[in-house]
């Protein structure tokens, strides 16, 4: 039977393959800026392309189903929007970082050109030959400059050339439309946008938060009158009954309250940590790509491919996150989940950093003063291939005295690492475990490494938490130190033996099941201990933060600002010790029904 013709059909194809398009784009774009081919516009690009892809997914996800029980494209799409404005300072951000990188490369953007116009001359300059003009004649200094004057009201900027006998008209302006000359071209159109974003910042980031603010008040009012609250959504589990709702004031400020807290610990917390932080990875844009093909794609292979089979298994696992916020113990889950994504994206951040390679992040560019000290990788790879090495374990390993002494070196900083990826993965194992509703494993191996790993890691850390010391970032610290460095009750060698010593009475220990099973659960107990300092240190530090911004909106009297600051303070401040109690929770009732088993 032949189909018919279907304008939206084809409409919906052409939107999928613009979709594909754009993300092939963001993907090249990652690779040049990998190998650091970009030009400033499309590093500018590249920055954004990791919020694009974060607002487009959460889109996907579609907050009011989430919320409210029923997907409202149109909400959710001026909810997004409404996000973006709250957080528009890490547009602005980059504007700044990108109008740095223009002005660098301010030789290349503004062009010299003759002119017999009748304009005004803003300056006359100095030069040798007026008729062999060179390199030293107009200097860096010079086209930036030219650059301060330029403006969106202000293309050209009219000056005279003298070396006392002769005098030349020139211009300077950005470039003018070339094929040949795009990149330069785009760069120069850029420039007046970066510019004005720059010299304009705070105005610019306070009118835009307040815009998303009144926006997202009034799409909470506007949803609390128009749209009724169904029995499967986060509101629902948090009053029990969709009639408490009666009383659509009620309704408006329990729906405000909700955006608000899906924006705080949810979009914002995405864009900052994959968009921001990690400046959107290949990885996490090969994720996106996969997500999609998962998503949207699925019907273009046949029954039996591996992609269908993946996508099959992408959307149970799209669902089943989707209702975790439509049960009880779906938001207890749901907001330990959170949490778990501090630690992932720490992980990233600090622990590929210190025993791999101290690649470009957000933290590792606070200059000097940050890591003046105690922020040195343990290991680097790229110390195999130079000669002067900067990593710990080279240090350590340059002033060993003996074969023994390197051995013992390598065991502590092995199991150093060992530890603490345990330490920081096995929450996220145990989240997993609860979230599957599966059994934790019960592999002797893993248990006999861990307790060695731990053992080390306990009488002589490499690894050390704390507060970030470097204002307008909030977070956990992570220093690292040499074992030269290291205040430890015991030797290296007794450390060692101790450490072997315990991990053979855990061998033995775990030779009787219900003994191994146990000890397990002490593992997690311990990493979940780890995981309370982590959080520790992180509640500290957001509710100092939130108490210097209170106050100086306070002393600043701008009380639209003030009332979202309260609102995000008190949010975070109850959300980050109920959410850990909670993760404590759902693992307690875990071990007790595995026990049980």
């Amino acid at each position: 039977m032949e189909k018919k013709f279907s304008p939206k059909r084809l409409w919906l194809t052409i939107a999928q393959q613009i979709e594909l398009l754009i993300i092939l784009f963001f993907i090249i774009l990652n690779i040049f800026d990998l190998l650091e081919f970009l030009s400033p516009t499309f590093d500018y690009v590249d920055k954004l392309s990791g919020i694009i892809a974060i607002a487009y997914l959460i889109y996907l996800a579609s907050p009011t189903k989430i919320i409210l029980g029923t997907q409202q494209k149109k909400i959710d799409f001026a909810l997004i929007m409404s996000f973006i404005l709250l957080m528009f300072n890490k547009i602005t951000t980059a504007a700044t970082g990108t109008y740095e990188l223009l002005k660098e490369n301010a030789q290349s953007i503004i062009e010299i050109s003759k002119t017999t116009a009748e304009a005004q001359l803003e300056f006359t300059l100095q030069v040798q030959n007026v008729q062999q003009l060179t390199s030293a004649d107009f200097t860096l200094s010079f086209f930036q400059q030219i650059m301060e004057t330029l403006s969106f009201s202000h293309h050209n900027v009219y000056f005279a050339v003298t070396d006392g006998i002769n005098t030349l008209l020139l211009a300077a302006s950005t470039p003018s439309f070339s094929v040949t000359n795009i990149s330069n071209y785009l760069d120069g159109s850029l420039f007046y946008v970066m510019k004005f974003l720059t010299e304009n910042q705070i105005v610019v980031e306070k009118l835009a938060f307040m815009l998303g603010g009144v926006a997202l008040i009034i799409l909470a009012i506007y949803c609390a009158y128009t749209i009724k609250i169904k029995p499967s959504s986060f509101l629902h589990v948090l009053h029990g009954d969709t009639k408490r709702f009666h009383r659509k004031p009620l309704r408006a400020v329990a729906i405000f309250l909700s955006f608000s807290f899906f924006f705080l610990f949810i979009f914002q917390l995405m864009v900052e940590w994959l968009g921001v932080v990690i400046d959107a990875p290949i990885a996490f844009l090969g994720i996106l790509i996969t997500f999609l093909l998962m998503i949207r794609f699925r019907h273009l292979f046949g029954p039996r491919h591996v992609i269908t089979e993946i996508g099959e298994t992408g959307e149970a696992l799209y669902e089943e996150f989707i209702s975790l916020f439509h049960t009880p113990y779906g938001v207890a889950l749901g907001f330990a989940g959170i949490l778990i994504l501090h630690m992932i994206t720490d992980f990233g951040i600090y622990i590929l950093s210190y025993t791999f390679f101290q690649h470009e992040m957000l933290y590792f560019d606070q200059g000097p003063v940050f890591f003046a000290a105690h922020h040195t990788p343990l290991f680097s790879i790229v110390d195999l291939f130079v000669e002067n090495k900067t990593s710990l374990l080279f240090q350590d390993l340059a002033v060993a005295a003996s074969p023994l002494t390197v051995m013992a070196t390598f065991w502590i900083y092995l199991f150093n690492v060992i530890a603490i990826f345990f330490l920081f993965f096995a929450p996220v194992y145990m989240w997993w475990v609860m979230f599957k509703k599966k059994k934790a494993h019960e592999k002797e191996w893993i248990l006999v490494f861990s307790a060695v790993a731990i053992a080390i890691y306990m009488l002589l850390p490499l690894f050390h938490l704390g507060r970030v010391d470097v204002y307008g970032i909030v977070g956990t610290d992570m220093t690292t130190t040499s074992i030269r460095e290291t205040k430890a009750p015991f030797p290296a060698f007794t450390a060692i033996i101790i450490s072997i010593i315990i991990g053979g009475a855990v061998f033995v220990l775990s030779l009787k099941k219900w003994l191994r099973r146990d000890l397990i659960y002490l593992s997690f107990a311990l990493a979940s201990l780890f995981f309370g300092i982590y959080i520790y240190y992180y509640f500290i530090d957001i509710a100092a933060y939130y108490g210097e911004v209170i106050a100086y909106q306070f002393m600043d009297q701008n009380y639209f600002l003030l009332f979202y600051i309260l609102v995000f303070g008190l949010m975070s401040v109850l959300f980050y010790p109920i959410a850990f109690f909670l993760f404590l929770y759902e693992c307690k009732k875990h071990y007790l029904l595995a026990k049980n088993e």
